[in-house]
């Protein structure tokens, strides 16, 4: 049950972008003042979550953190930005193949868990943005998933 070409993952690519956009800013707006409180910094039931320093983080810039591209160069893209790119090709999916999606999505599910277990054991923070974006990959996954085996139940030969 898909709608027409802009289906659910169209949809949560959209809340994806969103989220992906705002971690950019906090991220843009930290780097130009370090004590910028970005909305997603907040304390709760004296716990502290700081979005802001989990994004400034070495791990908010993965291809440069594993050493695949030199640190601050043209290249060492933060994770928002290329979760960015992720959501746009999600956005632009529907044409393409299914495996080929659900191949994506996991890929991106993966990274997720992986940010997931540096957020809460090695950086010991809690950031909703990053979790919040975490939840969409999960969900783009499992609609991925959907649209893959529905193709596949529905295919004779």
């Amino acid at each position: 049950a898909e709608m027409g070409k802009f289906g659910a993952i169209q949809c949560l690519a959209c809340v994806g972008l969103m989220i992906s956009g705002y971690a950019v800013y906090v991220e843009e707006m930290k780097f130009d003042d370090p004590s910028y409180e970005a909305l997603c910094d907040v304390e709760l039931w004296g716990m502290s979550m700081s979005c802001s320093k989990v994004l400034a983080s070495s791990y908010g810039h993965i291809l440069s953190h594993w050493g695949i591209v030199p640190h601050k160069s043209a290249l060492d893209w933060a994770n928002a930005s290329l979760g960015g790119i992720f959501y746009l090709i999600m956005l632009g999916s529907a044409p393409l193949p299914r495996a080929l999606t659900l191949f994506i999505s996991s890929l991106s599910c993966a990274f997720s868990l992986y940010l997931a277990y540096v957020l809460k054991y090695v950086l010991e923070d809690f950031c909703i943005v990053c979790v919040s974006s975490y939840i969409v990959n999960g969900l783009i996954f499992v609609f991925a998933y959907k649209r893959f085996t529905a193709k596949k139940m529905t295919k004779v030969n």
